[in-house]
């Protein structure tokens, strides 16, 4: 799962100022079926990647989509990339959406591209990084394979470091791999809206 890009599609973080832009990272989630160490109950120390295009993530926002309780590779913060996990066939895998480097949220709103896994449908769990109650739109997972999150808020705006947004479950592929993320394209808009908008 990651980042979708494409014609018509709009990923992009607004900040403080109106009219002006800043982009953030966003890491997906690939999954490796069969490879060695996928099934431990607890999550060990992660190790950071050098992979990747290297950006200064300064006034950057990132996100990151991680399994919970299971190892796996994480793509270090100032690189592109994604983070990485072995699983088993078939093998049930709870993913949180995290983020960093918050610079206050009034709004959010993603879609990811899930086209490559199986969504456990009412899965969807919101986390603690904000206060306001989020919509979660999975109608159309099963058919579309993407899931769209928005959000808005007017109190607790400013997100810990490695705060949860939102998790939810998915079934690894039964060989080869997939990647979970964020999806672009016609008519998508992901977007973070700043407090000041």
């Amino acid at each position: 799962i990651g980042m979708k890009t494409g014609s018509g599609i709009n990923n992009k973080v607004v900040p403080l100022e109106d009219g002006k832009t800043h982009d953030f990272l966003f890491h997906g989630l690939t999954i490796n079926v069969g490879g060695t160490g996928t099934t431990e109950s607890s999550k060990s120390e992660t190790t950071k990647t050098t992979s990747g295009s290297k950006v200064d993530t300064a006034n950057k926002i990132i996100y990151n989509l991680i399994p919970q309780d299971k190892d796996y590779t994480a793509a270090a913060d100032d690189a592109t990339g994604n983070n990485t996990m072995n699983a088993a066939p078939g093998e049930e895998i709870v993913v949180d959406w995290t983020v960093k480097n918050d610079q206050g949220t009034a709004g959010l709103q993603m879609t990811f591209d899930l086209s490559g896994v199986n969504y456990v449908k009412d899965s969807g769990e919101k986390g603690a990084a904000y206060k306001g109650d989020p919509e979660f739109n999975q109608e159309n997972v099963e058919s579309t394979g993407e899931i769209n999150y928005a959000y808005a808020s007017s109190t607790e705006r400013t997100a810990a470091d490695d705060a949860v947004i939102y998790s939810f479950t998915i079934k690894a592929p039964e060989s080869g791999s997939a990647t979970i993320g964020m999806k672009t394209g016609s008519g998508i808009n992901n977007k973070v809206v700043p407090l000041e908008d």
